[in-house]
Protein backbone atom coordinates (compact mmCIF):
# COMPACT_ATOMS: atom_id res chain seq x y z
CA UNK A 1 0.00 0.00 0.00
CA UNK A 2 1.76 2.76 -0.71
CA UNK A 3 0.08 6.68 -1.02
CA UNK A 4 0.10 8.98 -3.98
CA UNK A 5 0.73 11.66 -2.29
CA UNK A 6 4.48 11.80 -2.28
CA UNK A 7 5.92 11.07 -5.75
CA UNK A 8 9.23 10.23 -5.17
CA UNK A 9 8.25 7.26 -2.86
CA UNK A 10 5.08 6.06 -5.03
CA UNK A 11 8.04 5.97 -7.72
CA UNK A 12 10.35 4.08 -5.48
CA UNK A 13 7.80 1.53 -4.35
CA UNK A 14 5.91 0.72 -7.33
CA UNK A 15 9.69 0.04 -9.11
CA UNK A 16 9.76 -2.45 -6.21
CA UNK A 17 6.49 -4.28 -7.02
CA UNK A 18 7.44 -4.53 -10.59
CA UNK A 19 10.65 -5.73 -10.16
CA UNK A 20 9.15 -8.65 -7.52
CA UNK A 21 6.53 -9.26 -10.26
CA UNK A 22 9.38 -9.73 -12.85
CA UNK A 23 10.82 -12.34 -10.81
CA UNK A 24 7.53 -13.98 -10.17
CA UNK A 25 6.86 -13.20 -6.60
CA UNK A 26 3.36 -12.59 -5.71
CA UNK A 27 3.25 -9.25 -5.11
CA UNK A 28 0.09 -7.32 -4.31
CA UNK A 29 0.55 -3.43 -5.29
CA UNK A 30 -2.25 -0.67 -4.06
CA UNK A 31 -2.02 2.51 -3.81
CA UNK A 32 -4.59 5.52 -2.45
CA UNK A 33 -4.70 8.94 -2.00
CA UNK A 34 -2.81 9.39 1.14
CA UNK A 35 1.05 10.38 1.72
CA UNK A 36 3.85 8.58 3.21
CA UNK A 37 2.53 9.98 6.95
CA UNK A 38 1.17 9.23 10.29
CA UNK A 39 -2.08 9.22 8.83
CA UNK A 40 -1.23 6.26 5.51
CA UNK A 41 0.27 3.77 8.27
CA UNK A 42 -2.52 3.90 11.14
CA UNK A 43 -5.04 3.44 8.49
CA UNK A 44 -3.74 0.35 6.72
CA UNK A 45 -1.59 -0.97 9.68
CA UNK A 46 -3.85 -3.72 10.96
CA UNK A 47 -4.73 -5.09 7.32
CA UNK A 48 -1.03 -4.71 6.18
CA UNK A 49 0.57 -6.27 9.15
CA UNK A 50 -2.34 -8.97 10.29
CA UNK A 51 -1.16 -10.72 6.73
CA UNK A 52 2.53 -10.12 7.12
CA UNK A 53 2.26 -11.90 10.54
CA UNK A 54 0.04 -14.63 9.38
CA UNK A 55 2.62 -15.67 6.40
CA UNK A 56 5.64 -15.19 8.20
CA UNK A 57 4.47 -17.91 11.02
CA UNK A 58 3.49 -20.02 8.16
CA UNK A 59 7.17 -19.70 7.41
CA UNK A 60 9.23 -19.20 10.54
CA UNK A 61 6.78 -21.30 12.59
CA UNK A 62 8.05 -20.63 16.67
CA UNK A 63 8.61 -23.58 18.42
CA UNK A 64 9.16 -23.97 22.10
CA UNK A 65 12.10 -25.07 23.14
CA UNK A 66 12.74 -27.95 25.15
CA UNK A 67 13.10 -27.65 28.57
CA UNK A 68 16.03 -28.20 30.25
CA UNK A 69 16.66 -31.37 32.94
Amino acid sequence: MVGTLEPGFLRNARAWADGLAAVGDDTVFFERVAGHDFVQRRAVFPSVYSGYWDSACRILPITPKPSAP
